[in-house]
């Protein structure tokens, strides 16, 4: 008996001797054109397998996504690939009624600049733009999902990758095989990648409800690749063997093989995985924070040690130095007064051309630079065994974020009159609580101020400080119209011993200290910059 059902369905179909199926022409690995106007993809492979079980001709017709449809829409085209979601919905653009086979399941990620914060979820894409290919599944999810973005249109995920990578969008979400393709072939390297999994759903051959004798030899088609495994071979060509692409190939398996529960395994596995989401969001976060801590940690165990034995063997004779500077001065000193007031030296001098004046004057000038000196190294100590061995904070309490920038503004504004530069608050604008320790935040906005003071020009110099709210975040931004930094600096501006004033005594230890310190509040830190414009620093604290 199974012998005679694959006879029968082996042998050619009378009824309908050719399918022509339309392809995106940019979809790749899915479905695309190469440089030598052939069609290509896991899609296509799929299909000429299918048409080649059945003995019908395959004509493959190829434009962009949006011609596509609509020539399937107007019944010139007989078969198309497209998304569907967990509850049945597709996108909009496909008009007509549809019978639709899944042979795939497949997910999107977000893509962002490298300098950019990272993204734990879609929450964190409040307030920014993103790139979307119009007309895909993702644009559905987005509208869906109500969030507060701004979305830019593009006509392919290449184009959408590009409008971030030139930053003309702040992130993109597109179907993370394409993506991952697409940086590969297109040599992409300044964005990152979000790995965390977004808007599930299954592609499937979508046909008209009149194409009765196509939808069977899909369906009939499919089966049978799935049952002798040449489905999961024509993946694992495309796609690699990854633990992910197996566990979606077996519940592809189980769909097709399941045909009268197919429907019902489907829609608990979609449950599955929107449960499965929030857990992984969650645990992703932690893990985050908890590897930010662990890395640290781990690079300054070595450190901790050696600073010890360096701050131990520094200090020591630094404070030889201090007071014998110090003692030194006072007895230079005596000494002149007492050759002063000796009669009879006044011709000797002048013989020899001393000038005592001159020389108390020098004297006194030495003895204040070796005191600087010698206080700049042992402020250099100090930063470096805070950097190695830092003592976390424990007292945390809510305060008022306009008396947390008071506060810091009155430690630099010293500094800031030394440097002819201007320092605007807004703070007290609006009644923002912050939850944190108050020193620990304090070091760090003095921190971040200090180098804007530094990077100001010498004439015009302006500082804005301001506290404003996200929706899960208390945002506290400090904006200078400084020298501000190139892609490269920025990349490391945060890193531990990166400074651009070593010249100048800098350790590169500020921002280091700075940004480990936000971790211990559970936050993180944005730094946006442009040569020759200014820098903005923000830093983003968990609401309570």
């Amino acid at each position: 008996m199974k012998l005679v059902m694959l006879l029968l369905l082996l042998l050619p179909s009378i009824v309908n001797a050719e399918i022509i199926y339309g392809i995106d022409k940019d979809f790749a690995p899915y479905e695309w054109v190469d440089n030598k106007g052939q069609p290509r993809g896991f899609n296509v492979e799929l299909m000429q397998e299918v048409a080649s079980i059945h003995g019908v001709k395959l004509t493959i017709v190829s434009s962009d996504w949006e011609s596509i449809v609509h020539a399937f829409n107007a019944g010139e085209i007989d078969v198309i690939t497209i998304g569907i979601a967990s509850d049945g919905s597709k996108n909009s653009i496909v008009t007509k009624a549809i019978k639709a086979e899944p042979f795939s399941l497949a997910y999107s990620h977000i893509y962002t600049r490298l300098s950019s914060a990272d993204i734990y979820d879609l929450n964190d894409l409040h307030g920014l733009t993103v790139a979307i290919n119009q007309w895909s599944y993702t644009e559905l999810a987005l509208i869906t999902a109500d969030l507060n973005i701004e979305l830019i249109y593009a006509s392919s995920e290449k184009q959408a990758l590009n409008l971030v990578s030139e930053g003309k969008a702040d992130a993109a979400i597109i179907n993370a095989k394409v993506g991952h393709d697409t940086l590969g072939s297109n040599r992409i390297t300044n964005l990152k990648v979000s790995v965390l999994p977004l808007f599930p759903r299954t592609y499937a051959f979508a046909s008209r409800n009149d194409a009765v004798e196509i939808q069977k030899q899909i369906h009939d088609s499919l089966i049978h690749l799935s049952n002798n495994g040449q489905l999961f071979k024509l993946r694992e060509s495309w796609f690699g063997t990854t633990d992910k692409i197996r566990n979606y190939a077996t519940m592809k398996t189980w769909f097709i093989n399941i045909t009268t529960f197919g429907i019902l395994i489907f829609i608990a596995a979609m449950v599955w995985v929107v449960s499965l989401r929030h857990v992984v969001n969650c645990r992703t976060r932690e893990l985050k924070i908890q590897s930010a801590i662990a890395q640290e940690k781990a690079k300054l165990a070595t450190l901790g040690t050696l600073s010890a034995g360096i701050a131990h063997e520094i200090n020591n004779p630094n404070g030889i130095i201090i007071r014998s500077g110090e003692e030194l001065g006072k007895n230079a000193q005596r000494l002149l007064n007492f050759t002063v007031q000796t009669p009879g030296l006044e011709m000797d001098l002048l013989l020899h051309n001393i000038d005592l004046n001159k020389i108390s004057i020098e004297m006194t000038q030495q003895q204040c630079q070796i005191t600087q000196s010698s206080k700049k190294i042992s402020n250099i100590v100090k930063e470096l065994k805070d950097y190695a061995r830092p003592t976390p904070a424990t007292e945390f309490h809510d305060m008022s974020a306009g008396e947390l920038c008071q506060a810091t503004l009155l430690l630099c504004s010293p500094l800031s009159k030394k440097y002819n530069v201007e320092l605007y608050d807004n703070s007290l604008k609006r009644a923002i609580n912050i939850y944190g320790n108050k020193a620990r935040l304090e070091q760090v906005l003095v921190n971040i101020i200090e180098n804007a003071i530094h990077a100001c020009p010498t004439s015009g110099g302006v500082i804005y400080l301001a506290v404003t709210q996200s929706s899960t975040h208390n945002v506290i931004s400090v904006r200078d119209n400084g020298h501000g930094m190139s892609e490269h600096t920025l990349s490391q501006a945060d890193e531990g011993f990166f400074t651009t004033r070593r010249t100048e005594g800098g350790m590169g230890l500020g921002l280091a200290i700075c940004k480990r310190i936000i971790i211990e509040h559970q936050g993180y830190m944005e730094i946006e910059s442009q040569l020759n414009i200014g820098t903005t620093v923000s830093i983003f604290i968990p609401k309570r």
